[in-house]
């Protein structure tokens, strides 16, 4: 389980927001965003007083069964440390 969070860690350090909003696939962003959420401590309720998203839509977004807009999602990242360049802020 910790290499997959290393990996995890890794792709989302690497990731631009070109490449966050080009995806089509709801359920790997998801995941995606669980794990950084999940390896950063933080609840669903963290997430959202941060990012000014609802807790139900975090989660839905989370669960892949919904894509978030750019604007919540950019939210989201921030909330999540990653910035604009997809570098992770400490």
């Amino acid at each position: 389980m910790h290499g997959n969070r290393k990996r995890v860690h890794r792709r989302l350090a690497h990731a631009s927001v070109d490449g966050w909003l080009s995806m089509t696939d709801t359920n790997e962003l998801g995941m995606l965003l669980r794990r950084r959420r999940k390896l950063l401590g933080k609840t669903l309720a963290d997430i959202s007083k941060t990012s000014g998203v609802d807790i139900s839509s975090i989660s839905a977004y989370e669960r892949g069964t919904i894509s978030p807009t750019s604007e919540r999602l950019l939210a989201i990242l921030n909330a999540l440390g990653v910035n604009l360049l997809g570098e992770l802020r400490k």
